[in-house]
């Protein structure tokens, strides 16, 4: 019965090809567009390497303060330090605590020779605090993570980490392990490891270099000494350790040690929060973002699905006399109708993986420019390398989450206009074309 289904559906595409060619291309934009805007979103909460701990993981990037001093509430804005991430990292629900932050300085020009020239384009670096390699996934080449152990570096021992193209541009090979890097014409540190290329996309991780952030912050309170900083922490009870950051910043502005008051405006939130909350730190616009998402959508699917419907419609109405002709002939309606749903049941899948395909392409061809559509990056330059990796594309229930939403809406939209054409009586639809 279905290999009859299927030969009646492709006698019928080969019959009408304009209306085989509409559908099917209806079907495969709506996918497409669908597939792509599910990839970016997906790029920006999913593990993928390094960050693989993105469930367990909350950020806490902007603290305010309050001065107490002052008749007026008057805010000025910082970031947490190394006191705030030392007081954190003792909580009973703190797992492990980092604090990065975002280098790029193109006017110091990194080399391997020490004569001055350097690169063209200078690097992009995070320094990073030790658990930083705990807490991202990173895949180590050749050598170890750069760790202080807590104590101050002396200028001679200065140590880095760098990326595999990194090391390949300046060495032209990724055995450097021990060997000096130089910023302009002086030493600036010793490579202490290589690790394997991190995308442009993935935000918190991404760099060339990777230098270790020291502890100068004694006189600064809860705030950051370098500015920018951003937290990272896991957890395995995220509502938990939020309760617990709020009563230690509580515990610490009521001991007044340093005649102001610290907001946290909710924070640490969860990686999701931080990757779709657009800088925001109330729920509420995370929940407009999300609506927001939802919205685009049910745009993708719904006006497609419904300008099918209207085209089978027609359709329908041109055999309304060959479905009188099946009925006379023994056909129920039901029969007749397996056989639509049937027919465009096929029609989806053709334009549902030539869908697929063209996401792919989009996707993979228009990276330079597609991933500023959603800020999927805003922090990182958009000449870095924002670059697709497969583990990044090929996620099985992502693609058919969205080939079988497609589907399903495809059935309805052919299901409603054949209903409505099989409820009239025989005798209408023998005479309908005469």
């Amino acid at each position: 019965m279905i290999r009859n289904y299927i030969t009646q559906a492709i006698t019928m595409m080969r019959q009408h090809k304009l209306f085989t060619g509409i559908y099917i291309a209806g079907t495969a934009l709506a996918i497409s567009f669908t597939m792509v805007l599910f990839i970016l979103y997906y790029i920006k909460i999913a593990p993928i390497y390094p960050e693989y701990n993105r469930s367990r993981t909350m950020v806490l990037d902007y603290i305010s303060m309050k001065l107490d001093n002052t008749s007026q509430e008057i805010y000025t804005g910082d970031y947490p330090g190394f006191n705030m991430m030392r007081l954190i990292k003792e909580l009973p629900s703190c797992d492990k605590a980092c604090l990065v932050v975002r280098k790029e300085d193109k006017n110091l020009p990194f080399s391997a020779t020490g004569d001055g020239l350097g690169m063209e384009t200078a690097p992009l670096g995070l320094t990073v605090s030790d658990e930083f390699w705990q807490i991202f996934d990173f895949e180590f080449i050749a050598g170890a993570p750069m760790l202080t152990n807590g104590k101050q570096l002396t200028a001679d021992e200065g140590m880095c980490v760098i990326s595999e193209s990194f090391a390949k541009k300046l060495y032209g090979t990724t055995d450097v392990v021990g060997r000096e890097l130089y910023i302009g014409a002086i030493k600036a540190c010793r490579i202490s490891g290589v690790v394997k290329d991190v995308s442009g996309v993935m935000r918190a991780t991404a760099a060339d270099i990777y230098m270790p952030m020291q502890n100068f912050e004694d006189g600064k309170g809860l705030r950051g000494y370098y500015g920018g900083e951003q937290m990272f922490i896991t957890t395995d009870n995220p509502e938990s350790l939020k309760s617990e950051v709020a009563d230690l910043v509580a515990r610490y502005d009521q001991a007044d040690l340093e005649n102001k008051d610290y907001e946290l405006h909710g924070q640490p939130h969860s990686y999701t929060h931080y990757a779709l909350g657009n800088y925001s730190f109330k729920m509420d616009d995370l929940e407009n973002n999300v609506w927001d998402i939802v919205k685009r959508l049910l745009f993708l699917l719904v006006i497609p699905a419904l300008n099918l419907c209207a085209l089978i419609s027609s359709r329908m109405d041109e055999r309304i006399a060959e479905f009188g002709v099946r009925k006379v002939y023994g056909a129920s309606s039901w029969q007749l109708v397996k056989q639509i749903l049937c027919e465009n049941l096929f029609l989806t899948c053709v334009g549902g993986l030539a869908g697929i395909i063209i996401s792919y392409i989009v996707v993979c061809n228009a990276n330079d420019w597609i991933f500023q559509v959603i800020s999927i990056a805003p922090n990182i330059d958009s000449g870095y390398g924002q670059y697709i990796t497969p583990e990044m594309l090929f996620n099985i229930p992502l693609v058919l989450t969205i080939f079988l939403l497609c589907v399903v809406l495809n059935l309805i939209s052919a299901l409603a206009p054949a209903l409505w054409a099989l409820k009239n009586p025989i005798v209408y639809s023998l005479n309908s074309k005469r």
